[in-house]
């Protein structure tokens, strides 16, 4: 299962969907709220990496959105570091300017996506 092998995945995950089938049916509520949780954990623990390279490289790369400027720290192809800060669009653009083309579109994206979640997340509520 941790080598995200499709058949044993599905099968692990057929099984813990088949107790906790079978404690609901029995009526053990709770035994089937906990093992419900199982099955989400397999998708999680067997999801595609996005933050790991195949290649030991080493990069910085950018993202910014809403006054959010986030900056990640690949080094030997892992994620090793970021930082968030408030910057506004014209130092934005600046430190974007500078920033090395990098790693490619995939971690890009990554950084603008996740700078626009942060950016949303520090917008106080009104009201």
């Amino acid at each position: 299962m941790l080598d995200r092998d499709p058949a044993a995945v599905a099968a692990l995950r057929g099984e813990l969907i088949r107790r906790r089938d079978t404690a609901s049916a029995a009526l053990a509520f709770e035994f089937a709220g906990r093992v419900q949780a199982e099955p989400e954990a397999v998708d999680w623990i067997t999801a595609e990496q996005k933050v790991t390279q195949t290649q030991p490289s080493d990069f910085d790369v950018l993202g910014w959105a809403g006054g959010v400027l986030v900056r990640f720290e690949v080094r030997a192809g892992r994620l090793s570091g970021w930082t968030q800060r408030v910057c506004a669009a014209t130092a934005a653009r600046r430190h974007l300017a500078r920033a090395p083309a990098g790693p490619g579109p995939a971690w890009t994206d990554f950084a603008r996506q996740t700078a626009e979640l942060a950016a949303l997340l520090t917008t106080p509520c009104a009201g």
